[in-house]
């Protein structure tokens, strides 16, 4: 067997089981829509309106069809690339969604970018002073940043950076930035970025450094 042919299928196994994951999510978002308590036409019309009016908003939705048929239209709506509304924003799902890309690509890429730099660094330092305190202490707290949840290592910064010592923000994408132009934003930005993208860099750069460490060895 080729290597082509090897990572062929290894590219074909990954993506069957994305699918399957991707098929897995959408169905137990819809099971525990469903499962939740109260009926969303109330929270949606209120508490004044009568039978037939809630009846009517049923129908309007959807919610008066089977569970299976509403199921096949969500699976249908989602691969049409419709979200369906947002309530509380007053506008489509996927605007929503492309109003907020920006910064949650900004912020991937951010720590993408720490991840590689931190892990690949560390690995170098761990082949560099091999068997010394270092590598040891780099061993240690590489083992700890991949097991502890992200929200709970950020809980921790963000009491230490910003509540104990208020050296960085505890959150946001800046401050109030109208009248920054030029340098002052780019740094008001990186400023409220560093935080948050550190934090979630932290298990792949660990997975980086342990991998990288080997191979040097």
């Amino acid at each position: 067997m080729t290597h082509a042919t090897s990572a062929a299928r290894w590219l074909a196994r990954r993506a069957l089981l994305a699918l399957l994951v991707i098929a897995g999510v959408t169905t137990l978002t819809f099971v525990l829509i469903h499962l939740a308590p109260g009926d969303p036409i109330y929270l949606l019309a209120g508490d004044g309106g009568n039978a037939s009016y809630y009846d009517s908003m049923r129908a309007k939705y959807g919610l008066d069809r089977p569970i299976a048929e509403q199921f096949v239209r969500y699976v249908r709506a989602v691969l049409s690339g419709d979200l369906g509304y947002s309530f509380m924003y007053q506008q489509p799902v996927i605007g929503v969604v492309l109003d907020h890309l920006p910064a949650t690509l900004l912020l991937g890429g951010t720590s993408l970018l720490f991840s590689v730099t931190l892990g690949f660094g560390a690995a170098v330092l761990c082949a560099i002073w091999r068997a010394r305190w270092l590598d040891v202490a780099v061993g240690g707290v590489s083992s700890i940043a991949y097991s502890a949840p992200v929200y709970w290592t950020g809980q921790i910064f963000i009491l230490i950076a910003a509540v104990k010592l208020g050296v960085l923000p505890a959150g946001g994408m800046g401050t109030s930035r109208e009248s920054l132009e030029g340098i002052p934003y780019i740094a008001d930005l990186l400023w409220h970025l560093f935080l948050p993208a550190f934090t979630l860099s932290l298990p792949l750069a660990a997975v980086i450094a342990r991998v990288s460490r080997a191979s040097m060895m």
